[in-house]
């Protein structure tokens, strides 16, 4: 065999081996990233961001915002005290929100997923950190606030933090009002959609011209090795095109400051700190309510309790009085020999049940008064009524032994007598 013969024949050998290891080898490298990651089972088994929501994958902000709201108020563990899966659904939820309510977050997680979002430590927290439950309650505190504060009356409402067309009023009640129920008046500014250009942020009549970078389209192409993947437009934000002359009353955002009145109507029976939620002029209103506490009651959900103060003699012999209730004054009776700290009920006199019939109850707590200075004649009758009762043997009360208040006593005796 001639020698170029030979060659041929080494190299038809080789060249599929070499030709083999060669693809192997560029697939090892194409294929893995430049970086190393062990991937949990965890990870790709969590629900998805937009499913736990139930919001579609083109939601607004707005939608995804008010998802939460509503989610959130329900699975919140505050309000299902020992239920664990509302506890994780809550976890879920506000995890959930926690990205989709960030452009930056949501626009990776719709590139990459679950496990391209955690490497990049897009929670907010340190990156790759597993996301618990006390990041849930801190994204709950920041979207629903923690009251306001600052030089304004309480009455004034401010646009709550991280909402839209969500505002929190906080209003202080008396006692009385809390207990009855109430009428109040609101005036705030709100933001709404601005009535030259109802809400399209440009001039009346005026063309928008189609955005260069996505075509109208709303997206744009991402492509990172093997991945290509389609992400919201960073140049229209997916609206698809590009206001060239703005409005000039809202100055292209679509929307104005309003100002904006209306009453909100406080049901009887509120305990402070209670939240009601009422839609003034279009407007959702989330009011909380601040109780001044009573001098004169003691509330225990619906009922009331209070003290009552009476002397001796009504005490022993008992009888009739007039007390303060919720409504107006009360007769109360004292029934003979009663005991200092006895309770007497006065049912269906407490504070009205919200959402339920009836009302609840009226405690009154008997405390009995006994005088500190007595004249002579109350003291000689206390000593005659001591005389009358069984004492112990090592008791000695004082009086019984005066031979001056004795010598009264036999005179007024006396002079009864002759009468």
């Amino acid at each position: 065999m001639s020698l170029g013969a030979s060659s041929k024949l080494l190299a038809r050998v080789i060249a599929p081996v070499v030709t083999r290891h060669t693809t192997a080898a560029s697939a090892r490298v194409r294929i893995r990233p430049p970086y190393t990651r062990l991937h949990t089972s965890a990870e790709l088994l969590k629900k998805d961001y937009y499913e736990t929501l139930g919001v579609p994958r083109n939601a607004s902000t707005k939608d995804i915002k008010g998802a939460y709201y509503k989610l959130a108020k329900k699975f919140h563990p505050d309000q299902n005290k020992g239920d664990d899966k509302a506890k994780v659904k809550f976890t879920e939820i506000s995890e959930a929100y926690e990205v989709l309510s960030n452009s930056q977050k949501r626009a990776n997680y719709d590139a990459y997923g679950h496990t391209q979002h955690a490497t990049s430590g897009s929670h907010g927290y340190q990156g790759g950190a597993e996301f618990t439950a006390s990041h849930a309650e801190e994204i709950f505190r920041q979207f629903f606030g923690q009251g306001f504060t600052g030089g304004f009356d309480f009455d004034t409402i401010q646009q709550s933090a991280g909402r839209d067309n969500i505002y929190q009023v906080s209003l202080n009640l008396s006692f009385n009002e809390a207990i009855e129920g109430c009428v109040r008046e609101l005036s705030f500014r709100v933001q709404g959609v601005c009535d030259r250009c109802s809400g399209t942020k440009s001039e009346p009549g005026a063309k928008k011209s189609k955005c260069p970078y996505c075509g109208g389209s709303g997206e744009e192409a991402i492509n990172t090795g093997f991945f290509h993947m389609r992400s919201t437009c960073r140049n229209c934000y997916g609206q698809g095109y590009i206001v060239t002359t703005p409005c000039r009353n809202c100055r292209g955002s679509g929307v104005t400051m309003q100002s904006k009145r209306g009453s909100i109507k406080i049901p009887a029976g509120v305990s402070d700190g209670q939240t009601v939620r009422v839609i003034v002029d279009g407007t959702e209103v989330m009011a909380t309510l601040n109780v001044e506490r009573s001098r004169q009651f003691r509330r225990e959900g619906f009922d009331v309790h209070s003290d009552v103060a009476i002397g001796i003699s009504l005490a022993v012999l008992g009888g009739n009085m007039r007390i303060a209730g919720l409504t107006g004054p009360i007769d109360l009776k004292i029934p003979p020999g009663v005991q200092s700290h006895h309770r007497i009920r006065l049912s269906g006199r407490g504070i009205p049940r919200l959402n339920h019939y009836g009302s609840g109850d009226h405690y009154v707590y008997i405390k009995i008064t006994t005088p500190k200075k007595l004249t002579p004649k109350q003291r000689d009758l206390m000593i005659q009524f001591a005389e009358t009762e069984q004492h112990p043997s090592d008791t000695n009360i004082i009086g019984l032994t005066d031979k001056e208040a004795r010598k009264r006593i036999e005179e007024s005796n006396e002079a009864f007598s002759g009468e």
